[in-house]
């Protein structure tokens, strides 16, 4: 008994201290933001925790759980954080990848919500500390986005969307998978921009000028994990159809179809773009949860099209997680 109240201080202790460390070392004019980002993804983890223990059979080993994934928000807002820079970078990735795999252990037998609790809120960390770094992010100019690369872009999208569902659909510990080529893939974004190497040579190819290397691939990452970690599979399969598939075919179809009209609220989206966005969500929702889903799908394409601060990768998430909560 003790020795799970132990552990959970622990883990608890060790990410912030590795918060508190980074905050330490950073510039003085950014600690501020930084201890606002972290004790929001630290505050995240502790109020959908709660949530979890009023629905969930409380004991010990679910608490343990519980520390795990705060401090796996709290990491992974780090690692969103430190991107670019590599030491830090790894020690936040490292330890974020260590305690995912200690939680697959303890949570393998507790169902489908515990066992993804640790990555959903892996990804609402890692979305915390995205939304702090988009202010140094510099503001992308649509106008002069080329047809070409955009296409190649979202051709390699729709093929990691078909590989993730696969996943999902095949593999038992899906969301796991997911997170650790998620961060994985991050660490590499975040050591090869710093480099002339094969791998950054490859990405960069498909990356858009004047933006941060791997900003667009980490928000995905971020909103994919929020969906696998708070759904069972059937509704991450829809899901991560809908964020990935679906947004990746509606660009190409509202940029190759010049003369679509732009939609009156949002002039960089298109009535064409919008219905393609709507149709594969449908044809998802209908195919995984029922007629349902339409209704879901309506409310992703209506929140898609409206422009936001919020990256469509992390709010197309959010409203899905809330949506299927209260309609299914």
């Amino acid at each position: 008994m003790y020795l799970y109240v132990l552990a959970s201080a622990l883990f608890l202790i060790f990410s912030i201290l590795c918060a508190a460390k980074f905050i330490s070392t950073s510039k003085r004019y950014e600690r501020k933001g930084q201890v606002i980002a972290f004790v929001a993804s630290a505050m995240f983890g502790f109020l959908i925790s709660a949530l979890y223990s009023i629905y969930l059979y409380s004991s010990l080993q679910l608490y343990l759980i519980y520390a795990i994934s705060i401090s796996l928000s709290i990491l992974a807002a780090g690692a969103a954080i430190s991107y670019g820079r590599k030491n830090s970078i790894i020690i936040f990735t490292s330890a974020a990848l260590a305690l995912a795999i200690l939680a697959i252990f303890i949570s393998h037998n507790m169902g489908p919500y515990i066992f993804g609790l640790p990555v959903g809120l892996a990804g609402v960390g890692f979305s915390v500390g995205l939304i702090y770094r988009s202010h140094e992010f510099p503001k992308e100019d649509r106008s002069k986005r080329n047809t070409k690369l955009e296409i190649h872009r979202d051709i390699l999208q729709i093929a990691i969307g078909i590989i993730a569902i696969l996943i999902i659909a095949y593999i038992g510990i899906y969301q796991y998978v997911i997170f650790f080529l998620g961060i994985c893939l991050y660490l590499a974004n975040g050591i090869s921009a710093k480099s002339s190497g094969r791998i950054y040579g490859i990405l960069s190819r498909l990356e858009r000028k004047d933006i941060e290397f791997g900003r667009g691939a980490s928000y995905l990452a971020a909103g994919a994990m929020i969906i696998v970690g708070f759904s069972v599979r059937n509704l991450a399969i829809f899901g991560i159809c809908a964020l990935i598939i679906g947004d990746a075919i509606a660009t190409i179809v509202g940029i190759t179809l010049y003369k679509s009209r732009r939609l009156p609220h949002n002039k960089r989206k298109t009535y064409a773009g919008t219905i393609a966005f709507f149709a594969v969500s449908s044809i998802a929702g209908i195919v995984t949860v029922g007629i349902l889903g339409v209704l879901i799908a309506a409310a992703l394409a209506l929140a898609e099209s409206i422009d936001t601060p919020l990256d469509d990768n992390i709010l197309l998430p959010i409203v899905f997680v809330v949506l299927k909560l209260i309609i299914i």
